[in-house]
């Protein structure tokens, strides 16, 4: 009987220790879990500003991109305006010379 109470009372020794591990592996995890909410927390800030300053650049890009498109084709308008100038000048050349001709 000696020895059942021994067993008993190591058996209550050691359920005690293995509760008190359980505990602050418990207190190890609630504070793991905190850190990781805010964390979590962390990163969704830093997304959402990712994602609205990736919303500015694109929108940014998009308008330059625009503007350059209007440009080229006042630039594209510009050059077949003188190039159909230019396609004039021998033709007005030779009316100058015919009137120049004809005042003589």
């Amino acid at each position: 009987e000696a020895d059942m109470a021994d067993v008993e009372a190591n058996t209550q020794l050691k359920v005690g220790h293995i509760r008190s591990q359980i505990d602050a592996v418990s207190v190890l995890l609630n504070e793991t879990n905190d850190r990781i909410a805010q964390k979590d927390g962390e990163l969704a800030v830093i997304a959402d500003e990712f994602s609205e300053k990736l919303h500015e650049v694109s929108y940014q890009l998009q308008t330059e991109t625009q503007a350059k498109l209007a440009v080229q084709a006042e630039v594209d308008a510009l050059q077949t305006k003188l190039q159909e100038e230019q396609a004039r000048v021998p033709t007005h050349r030779k009316m100058v010379s015919e009137q120049l001709e004809e005042l003589r």
